[in-house]
């Protein structure tokens, strides 16, 4: 990872004629121990858009949360692995906003926490 990293660096400041970092801190990683975590994730991932407070995920074009919710037919990820342990498209979905507003609590937690 950190030699894409450096390389896509190094490609961009020559090509916009800049210096300096692209990336905030190191790359990180951990290990997915449970089929809960894998799910929690995916949700993460495909509605970060909406945690951050940049557009809901269901209408955001840069992220797979659409595709996973019928709403774009481009198939971009493959979705089979997550959506294998729910009933339907809708039921993901309601998990999904259920586990978004979770972690935009979350969010607002660590907030209220840093500024104490």
């Amino acid at each position: 990872m950190q030699r894409i990293a450096t390389g896509y660096t190094m490609y961009f400041n020559k090509k916009y004629k800049r210096s300096g970092v692209l990336f905030q801190g190191k790359f990180k990683s951990s290990h997915i121990k449970s089929t809960s975590q894998l799910l929690r994730l995916s949700v993460y991932v495909n509605c970060n858009s909406e945690i951050h407070g940049i557009r809901p995920a269901r209408n955001y074009k840069w992220c797979s949360f659409p595709e996973y919710i019928g709403r774009r037919q481009k198939r971009l990820c493959c979705t089979k692995v997550i959506m294998s342990h729910f009933k339907d498209v809708r039921d993901y979905e309601n998990y999904a906003l259920e586990n978004t507003l979770d972690f935009k609590e979350q969010k607002e937690d660590e907030k209220t926490i840093l500024l104490e």
